[in-house]
């Protein structure tokens, strides 16, 4: 099963750290590993005008399990609060969340 996370890297920058630093482990011990690829994201904000920002994209295979959806999609949640996000995207196998807080 395919996981892809994506996750915004801007919030990281005041104080010092990255997205890996601070949900790799948490990812990790969900899967086993990931891939971390920096990347850029965009999307229309209420007033139609279009924001562009660093992303960190976590991908992870891992051997389909009902737990492990249910984990990735805590975390998205988690994510999406923690960094004071709208929504996370979120894969598994190809169907798109965009997860909310």
């Amino acid at each position: 099963m395919k996981i892809r996370l994506i996750v915004p890297c801007e919030p990281f920058y005041y104080c010092g750290q990255t997205a890996i630093d601070h949900y790799g482990p948490a990812i990790a011990s969900i899967a086993g590993g990931f891939t971390a690829t920096q990347g850029t994201g965009g999307w229309n904000n209420a007033d139609g005008v279009l924001v562009v920002e660093p992303v960190t994209v976590f991908d992870c295979y891992v051997v389909p399990d009902g737990e492990v959806c249910g984990r990735f999609l805590q975390l998205a949640q988690k994510i999406a609060k923690e960094l004071k996000q709208d929504c996370v995207y979120l894969e598994i196998d190809s169907i798109v969340q965009l997860v909310k807080p």
